[in-house]
Order: structure tokens, then C-alpha cells, then sequence
């Protein structure tokens, strides 16, 4: 004891001791007057859950039985509506793909984690955060290859980096953030005319956008419907024209793209509203060159933009989550067989002593005695 009596000094080797032989004692005098109420409970629950043992095989339909007697034993402040949620768990988890990967998973959490995942479900069904999850995981990706990309030397054709853009309009701004920006093939058709002998082959290979002496230009368009619900036209067009690394964007690209576009109204293909966002992008531009061009009253806006702008700018409207999950470590599968083998299936770790054979009386005595 402690000299004001106010405790026991729990590092103390005889205390240790002692309290492992109480303890164990104990458990197992509360396991013997539950055990009729316990099997009455686990008879219960294995009837609640005949459909789906049913499904398993008779190994794992063992392990789960055991699983549910073994919580019933070493958890008796459950009730039996809560050992009933815990078995179902169980058994969720015994034909689920990923059997019992998730409770190594959620012992590896400290008692804070635990609260906060609880907090996550409390706030965010499964299906709901896995959308949420999975398209930040996608857009991260995206960012994350058209980092490489952009600044890898072997990168020779630009035409590559086309089909990453196309996914990936969401970077420019709000507006774009929608499934509805289309490649316009009748426009990309249009450009491709201005140059018949620039990259055919290329054009013939990716249609959807337009090969060009200086790199690619590829078209997205969002449709205009009228009352009826008919198509009248395009309501916006992206132009995504991306330049040859040797290629620094000045006035003359920013002409460039405009010229897209004058012929694309001259071919009757844009409404007198239609709004048109041409982004000319490369590897560096003139600091001359980088303001907006604007013509048609307004309605048309050019903007030429470096790849590390682009790049920050899609951070940007990440919230900046690229720098913050990049280095969480992976979650490992680990199988739980050895958790389950039949030489632990009757154990009570709490109370098992491997070390010491002399019974609860005999140790208690002696400490009386000292």
C-alpha cells in the first residue's frame, strides 16, 4: 500500500501478482454464474443470424460461433442487443471480401481515432464518403500525373497531355465543374481542315482533339437547349490549346486560338451568345503576353497560363489536400487466422497467466503472510 493508504503501488512485483490471481478469480466466478444466461444469449443470436451462417462454410461458420462466445464471455457488459450488433458485424465481415482486414485496421487506432471515425459515420454514410473519397483520390491522381508530365523531358508529344485536360476542365474554374463539357468533334473537325497536313495521323488516332504544327487543340462544349427540351446549340466552349514545350506562349499563340474561333463563327457553329474560355497553356510565357485577350463584346476570353500555374491553380481548388495526405501511410491487409487458431479460441487473454502455475489462494495467502 501507499503510506496514506490512498492506493496500491500498482508497479509493485507482489502487487502485479496478486492482482493477475484476483482478477483472473474473479472472471471466472462471473463466467460461471452467466454461463447459463450466455448460452441463452448466444442461442439467440446464432438463430437472428441462421440465413447468413448459412451462407458460410462449416469452418467459418465455426470461427464466427466461436468469435460470438468468446465476445460473450470477455466482454459480460454487453447486452444483448449490443453482442447481437457485434455478431452481426461478424458475420458481415465472414463473407465480405475483405473477411477481417477492417478489425486490424480499427485496432490499430488509438482511442481518439475510434471517437473521431465513430464521428465520420455519425455525419457521412459509407456509399457517401466513398464518392466523395473516391473523387478526391481520382483528381489528386490526375494532378498528380500532370505534374510528370508536364515536367518530364521525354514528354515530346503534347497531344499526350490532351486526354488528362479533358478530365480535368474542373481546373480552370467553378463553371467547368460539370459532366456536361463534351469533345466537340464537328469543331475539332473544323481545325483539323485549317491544317489537312499537320499530324493527320495523329488527328486520325485521337479524333477528339486537333493536331497542329505547334502542339494540339482540343474543343469542349456545353450544350444550349431550347423549351422542348431540343438542342439549339453550344451554350459555352472550352478551347484547351496546348503548346510544344520549345514553344513560349506570346501574342501571336493568344491570335492563334482566336482564329479558332472566328472560323468556328463564320462556319455558323456558335450561337450570338455562346460564351468561349480559349486557355493556351505551355511551358512558359512571355510576362508581356500573360493579361487576357477578349473580342466578340466579351463574350470570347483568352487566357494563356504557364503548366505550374495550372498546377497550383488545381491544388488550389483542391484545398491544398495533396500536401496534406501525401505522406499517410497505406493501410496493410493482414490476415487474422493466427488470431483465430484453435489454441487461442478458449482464451481469456485478460486473465491468463502462462507464467505462474500456483492458484489464487495460494498467492493471496502468501501475500498475507509477507
Amino acid at each position: 500500500m501507499k503510506a496514506d493508504w490512498s492506493g496500491f503501488h500498482e508497479e509493485h512485483e507482489k502487487f502485479v501478482e496478486i492482482n493477475r490471481a484476483v482478477q483472473s478469480a474473479i472472471t471466472k466466478r462471473l463466467l460461471a454464474v452467466t454461463q447459463e444466461k450466455r448460452a441463452e444469449t448466444t442461442s439467440n443470436i446464432r438463430r437472428s443470424f441462421t440465413p447468413q451462417t448459412q451462407q458460410m462454410t462449416p469452418l467459418k461458420r465455426e470461427r464466427w460461433n466461436t468469435f460470438v462466445e468468446q465476445v460473450a464471455e470477455e466482454c459480460p457488459s454487453l447486452t444483448e442487443s449490443e453482442l447481437k450488433s457485434v455478431s452481426g458485424v461478424l458475420a458481415k465481415m465472414e463473407v465480405a471480401g475483405s473477411k477481417y482486414a477492417l478489425l486490424h485496421q480499427l485496432h490499430s487506432l488509438n482511442p481518439d481515432q475510434i471517437d473521431d471515425l465513430h464521428g465520420i459515420l455519425e455525419e457521412w454514410t459509407v456509399d457517401t464518403a466513398k464518392i466523395v473519397l473516391d473523387e478526391i483520390r481520382v483528381r489528386i491522381k490526375l494532378v498528380e500525373e500532370l505534374r510528370i508530365k508536364t515536367n518530364d523531358p521525354k514528354t515530346l508529344e503534347v497531344k499526350d497531355l490532351q486526354p488528362l485536360f479533358e478530365q480535368a476542365l474542373w481546373i480552370f474554374g467553378p463553371e467547368f465543374e460539370t459532366i456536361h463539357y463534351t469533345s466537340n468533334r464537328g469543331m475539332t473537325k473544323v481545325i483539323q481542315e485549317l491544317y489537312p497536313s499537320a499530324g493527320t495521323k495523329g488527328s486520325l488516332n485521337r479524333p477528339d482533339f486537333a493536331i497542329v504544327p505547334d502542339g494540339s487543340v482540343g474543343l469542349y462544349s456545353y450544350d444550349k437547349f431550347d423549351d422542348d427540351g431540343g438542342e439549339i446549340g453550344p451554350a459555352r466552349i472550352v478551347i484547351v490549346e496546348l503548346k510544344a514545350p520549345t514553344v513560349p506562349i506570346a501574342h501571336q499563340e493568344k491570335e492563334q486560338c482566336y482564329k479558332y474561333i472566328r472560323e468556328l463563327a463564320e462556319k455558323g457553329l456558335l450561337l450570338g451568345d455562346t460564351e468561349v474560355k480559349g486557355f493556351v497553356l505551355g511551358k512558359t510565357v512571355n510576362p508581356i503576353d500573360k493579361g487576357e485577350k477578349t473580342e466578340m463584346d466579351g463574350r470570347v476570353r483568352i487566357l494563356p497560363m504557364d503548366f505550374n500555374t495550372v498546377l497550383r491553380r488545381a491544388e488550389s481548388r483542391l484545398l491544398k489536400l495533396h500536401d496534406k495526405i501525401q505522406s499517410a501511410p497505406f493501410l496493410q491487409e493482414h490476415g487474422i487466422d493466427e488470431f483465430l487458431n484453435e489454441d487461442n479460441a478458449g482464451e481469456l487473454p485478460i486473465v491468463s497467466d502462462p507464467t505462474s502455475e500456483k492458484s489464487a489462494d495460494v498467492i493471496i495467502e502468501e501475500a498475507v503472510a509477507d
